[in-house]
Formats: structure tokens, C-alpha cells, sequence
């Protein structure tokens, strides 16, 4: 076989191999293009499952004052509050000052918690039970129509004065029943909890401080507790990365959720949309080693979250946004080469141009490695 037959080939077998080399990795690329995804298109809500796995909204900031949420609570809805590490302001702390034995001013578990009048009453001692008796008696007397006397509790929650702002907050949901919802919130900075208790002042429904719901006791520790009737006006500063416990009680069937399903929205963001780089869910499980189940990272513009609900089964959060998205550690990617599968004619017709333009570039490499035969001399007789 003549040696340019055998390096012809050689040529285009090389060529092949680098065509082959270079179209496949761009054809894979080009299929499982990294691309940020309009997220309410199938990612958003973000949803964690009840007790299995936590909501987290990194890098988040707002505009205007500076407060994360406002909990505004209905009628037959009745708030109770754990913090794992808190101390009452110093505000707090005076208007207990002339008691006994003052709350401490150091972190403490601090409970304000909802209690029944009737079971108060029964705590107390035969004098001051039967001076309290009276007391209620007389007052009942005295507001006709109490039966529809209600409290509400309103909460503010922001960063303390002069603090960082956080940077992280998760959200975890605990516990759910027919008349409980319940779920835990931390940050990485202190925050500044504004708690009020009030019963209803309307003209219609006459101010009733004992009736459901307006009895609440303050315990701080376990050397500290109080309990009091009607009108509260307590801060609280909890420490940066302990839990704060919400446990949301419906006093009424169907009146503040309609059922097991009905998702719940118990607090408003304070910033509308509330900003941020990422939303991310994530196990809880203490000895889980599985990728998180979603992974929401902001392109460019943060994301927009509007709203935090919850229902018997999970939590949800709504936003919206373009943005990168992994799904158990999996890469959302957007095919490039789709628009081929719509306009089929047109792409094949660039296709057989480009692969004409290919085979005469192909050709002419071939030409240029090509060697002629040198010519035969005659030898001089000489």
C-alpha cells in the first residue's frame, strides 16, 4: 500500500478521534447547561416535612426598619412561648422589681405560657382565693356580653439595638395536632422579643381581663414565677443561636385553621419581601449524612420571600426569583440543544452546512500534510 494512502488514512482517523473528542463533552455540556431557573416554575414553595427537616434563609436583609416579624394573633387563638436562653429586658425587670423574690437578670429558660383563671384560682390560698372570686364576680357583673370577651397577643420580633443583624434563621416545625401548631426559630444574632397581651376594646364586646386567653404566666427560671390576668407588656432578649418555641393553640374548632391541611400563616416577615441569598431545607436528623433536599442559591438579584405557613404535615416558604438549584445534591440544568427538538428543519439544514464546512476544513488539513513523491535522478556515469 503506497505510504500517502496509509497516512491519508492516518489523517482522517486522527481527525475522527479529535472530532469525536471535542463534540461529545460539548454536546454533554450543552444538554446539562448550569443555568439559574425561574424558581416558580415547580422549586418554590420550599417545604420541610414535620420534624424530619428545618427551613433555612441565609444572607437575609430588608428595607425600612429593621424587624424580622410581626406576629399579630387572632381572636380564639392562644400563643405560648418558650426560650431556650433568654433574660428579661431591664424595662421588664422593673416592673417586677417590687416582688418578693425578683426574676434573675441573667439568661434563663423563660416560659409565658397561657393559663386558665379558674385553675389559677384553684392554686391560690382559701383567703386570697375567695378575695379573687369576688373580685372576678363583680367585674362579670359589671360587663354584660363578657361571654364574647377575647384576648390577643401581639409579638414583635427584631434584632437587639446596636446588634449585627442575622445573617442566618431556621425554622423548624415540632409538633402538630387538630388544635396545636408548633415550631422553633433561632438566628445568629440576639434578638429583641416584644410581647403584648390585651383583651379586645371594642364597643361591642366590653373589657373582660379574665376572660379566655388573657391569663398568662411568666415563669423565669426556676426561682421566678407570676401570673396575671388582662394586660401584659413584656420584652425579652433571647441569645443568638438558641431556640424560641412557638405553640400556637386554637381555642376554637375551624377558627383560626379549617382543618389538618389548611396551611396557617402565623407570622408576617417584617420586611415584604423579605431578601435573601439562599433558602435552603435540610435534615434535622441528628445522624442523617443525606444532601440536603433542596438548595436555592439567588443569581445575582436575592431572592424574594413574601410568606412562612404551616400545616399539620410541613412548613412552606414562598418566594420567587431566578436562581442556581440543587435537588438532593443534583445540579438543576437547562437543555441548550431543545430549541433542535422544536425547529427540526431549519437546525438540519445548519447541521449539513457545518458539517460541508467540517469536511472541506477536514480536506484541506489532509492537503497540507500530504507528501509528493520526491522525483527520480539519474545518477551521473562519472
Amino acid at each position: 500500500m503506497p505510504v500517502t494512502s496509509k497516512r491519508s488514512r492516518l489523517i482522517s482517523g486522527l481527525l475522527l478521534l479529535i472530532a469525536l473528542v471535542v463534540v461529545v463533552p460539548v454536546q454533554y455540556y450543552l444538554v446539562n447547561y448550569p443555568a439559574a431557573v425561574d424558581v416558580s416554575q415547580g422549586v418554590a414553595p420550599a417545604k420541610a416535612r414535620i420534624n424530619q427537616e428545618e427551613l433555612l434563609i441565609d444572607s437575609a436583609s430588608g428595607e425600612g426598619a429593621n424587624i424580622l416579624m410581626l406576629m399579630d394573633g387572632q381572636i380564639d387563638e392562644l400563643i405560648d412561648l418558650r426560650f431556650q436562653k433568654a433574660r428579661l429586658t431591664e424595662a421588664t425587670l422593673a416592673t417586677f422589681a417590687n416582688k418578693p423574690s425578683p426574676p434573675p437578670a441573667d439568661p434563663q429558660v423563660i416560659n409565658f405560657i397561657w393559663a386558665d383563671v379558674q385553675g389559677e384560682i384553684e392554686r391560690l390560698r382559701p383567703e386570697e382565693r375567695k378575695a379573687f372570686s369576688e373580685n372576678i364576680a363583680r367585674i362579670r357583673k359589671a360587663t354584660p356580653g363578657n361571654e364574647n370577651s377575647a384576648c390577643r397577643t401581639l409579638l414583635k420580633v427584631e434584632p437587639v439595638p446596636a446588634s449585627k443583624s442575622p445573617t442566618k434563621q431556621r425554622f423548624y416545625q415540632t409538633n402538630a395536632t387538630d388544635s396545636v401548631r408548633e415550631f422553633e426559630m433561632s438566628t445568629d444574632t440576639d434578638l429583641l422579643i416584644s410581647i403584648k397581651v390585651s383583651p379586645l376594646i371594642e364597643e361591642s364586646i366590653p373589657y373582660y381581663p379574665f376572660a379566655r386567653g388573657c391569663g398568662k404566666r411568666l415563669q423565669v427560671g426556676d426561682t421566678f414565677q407570676t401570673f396575671n390576668a388582662g394586660y401584659w407588656d413584656i420584652s425579652v432578649i433571647a441569645a443568638a443561636n438558641s431556640t424560641v418555641h412557638f405553640s400556637l393553640i386554637q381555642d376554637k374548632q375551624d377558627s383560626v385553621w379549617k382543618d389538618s391541611k389548611d396551611f396557617f400563616q402565623p407570622f408576617a416577615f417584617g420586611s415584604n419581601p423579605l431578601h435573601a441569598q439562599r433558602v435552603i431545607v435540610k435534615s434535622s436528623l441528628a445522624n442523617s449524612s443525606s444532601l440536603p433536599p433542596l438548595e436555592v442559591t439567588a443569581d445575582g438579584q436575592p431572592l424574594a420571600i413574601s410568606r412562612f405557613s404551616l400545616n399539620d404535615e410541613e412548613t412552606q416558604l414562598d418566594f420567587s426569583g431566578k436562581a442556581f438549584v440543587k435537588q438532593k445534591g443534583v445540579k438543576l440544568t437547562k437543555n441548550l440543544l431543545e430549541p433542535i427538538t422544536k425547529y427540526p428543519l431549519f437546525y438540519f439544514a445548519e447541521g449539513v452546512a457545518v458539517a460541508a464546512i467540517f469536511g472541506w476544513f477536514a480536506a484541506s488539513i489532509k492537503d497540507i500534510f500530504k507528501r509528493t513523491p520526491e522525483e527520480y535522478v539519474k545518477p551521473d556515469d562519472d
